[in-house]
């Protein structure tokens, strides 16, 4: 076995994440837009690295899954990656990560 490269966690999330799907659910609607306005605080539409937003939501009024434009991408870093944590918890944040060829 030869091994090309190695990296860190932080690098290995930002180089191979495909989507963030982040799952909100909330009893009130309002609940969202504080959501999108926070986010907001994480992406970057210029950044190469950004990773793809997906928000899940639910709520006694809707549920729906919206995939946040191509110009709203959040870098993985451990730094963004713990608030987002702290944030949400983690068992509402799923990273899809591109299959390995």
């Amino acid at each position: 076995m030869n091994v090309s490269s190695i990296l860190t966690m932080e690098q290995a999330r930002i180089k191979f994440a495909r989507k963030l799907t982040i799952s909100i659910d909330s009893k009130d609607t309002s609940f969202l837009d504080k959501n999108i306005k926070e986010l907001k605080s994480f992406s970057t539409s210029e950044m190469q690295d950004g990773c793809p937003v997906e928000i899940k939501y639910s709520s006694k009024e809707a549920d729906a899954e919206m995939e946040v434009g191509d110009n709203f991408k959040i870098l993985l870093s451990d730094d963004n990656f713990k608030k987002l944590v702290k944030n949400y918890g983690k068992k509402n944040l799923d990273i899809n990560y591109f299959n390995r060829q």
